[in-house]
């Protein structure tokens, strides 16, 4: 959905736009029962705390998945003999040890 059409249903559920610009992303402010808002910003907004929240519900399942990717590839790693499959396998556990890391700072 782009711009317009965000701020053509603001219009049309019975918000005035405003004169005033948001300093975040410049879009015009919206005013509706009293509240002023940034529609794009609050849209913008609501999907990034829903996705923080799910990341958050993910974090134990995450952490999980990298486990058996890295046990999986360590099997792997054992059986091999073919040093450039050798090398491919490495840098994919070098990866996802990074990503563990990451993840539980």
């Amino acid at each position: 959905m782009d711009v317009v059409q965000i701020m053509s249903k603001e219009l049309l559920k019975g918000a005035k736009m405003l004169g005033e610009h948001c300093e975040k992303c410049g879009t015009p402010l919206f005013e509706k029962d009293g509240e002023v808002y940034c529609p794009i910003c609050k849209i913008k907004g609501n999907e990034k705390k829903t996705e923080y929240i799910s990341k958050l519900n993910e974090g134990n399942r995450q952490e999980e998945i990298l486990e058996d990717k890295i046990n999986y590839l360590l099997e792997r790693l054992k059986d091999e003999n073919e040093v450039s499959r050798i090398i491919e396998i490495g840098k994919a556990l070098e990866i996802l040890l990074r990503v563990k890391e990451l993840i539980e700072k």
